[in-house]
């Protein structure tokens, strides 16, 4: 969507949160075409974005995206690691390298986008640097198990199935892939039983962890 034909609102709040994305940060912020931006991120409907570049506690330089929809300054921008690892690698990193900062019923200052943005860019940083130093990962991996593998399979095309009890300790199960599903055992001998007798006795029932 061409910017002049967005609302004066949102062209003045846009300008606002340029500058303070200029002074955040030090450099002038990208400011993206749509060509770029459909490019990154085809699944969303964002109108206009800003890159950022961050040097991390590694040494690394990481680009960070602030993104907005139509319904900015109303509806808050979101941030997004550009140079983000494999889906499932972070927790917190969605496919498309979006950060999911806030929980859905989060609230936020309508009337103050930017600081709303500053807010965020603040809270991906300090994320990404905990996800770098790499103690929260097992751990929230751990508290979102069931919404983590929902993305994993519905990415693969593939319906899910558990056989294991609902039940401590935590523990390693095994997981068996095919014939379009994924299932969950709690150990090969297991789950190789319930294939075949799906299946019959010519599948490959080789498990991995």
């Amino acid at each position: 969507m061409p910017e002049k034909t967005l609302p004066l609102r949102w062209r003045q709040a846009a300008l606002r949160l340029e500058g303070t994305l200029r002074e955040l940060t030090g450099q002038a912020p990208e400011r993206l075409d749509q060509a770029t931006i459909s490019t990154c991120y085809p699944s969303r409907r964002w109108v206009a974005a800003w890159r950022v570049s961050v040097v991390f506690s590694d040494g690394g330089t990481r680009r960070v995206d602030v993104v907005a929809t139509a319904a900015f300054p109303t509806v808050p921008v979101r941030t997004a690691l550009v140079d983000h690892p494999d889906f499932m690698t972070w927790p917190h990193v969605e496919s498309d390298g979006i950060l999911c900062l806030l929980p859905n019923m989060a609230e936020y200052d309508p009337d103050d986008p930017s600081a709303v943005a500053a807010n965020l860019l603040h809270r991906s940083v300090r994320l990404i640097e905990e996800l770098l130093e790499g103690s929260i990962i097992e751990r929230d991996f751990r508290e979102e198990f069931l919404t983590y593998w929902a993305y994993k399979a519905h990415l693969k095309g593939t319906d899910f199935y558990s056989l294991v009890a609902p039940a401590p300790p935590s523990r390693l199960v095994q997981v068996w892939r095919g014939k379009g599903l994924e299932v969950v055992g709690e150990d090969a001998a297991s789950l190789a039983q319930w294939v075949r007798r799906r299946f019959g006795d010519n599948v490959d029932t080789r498990t991995e962890v």
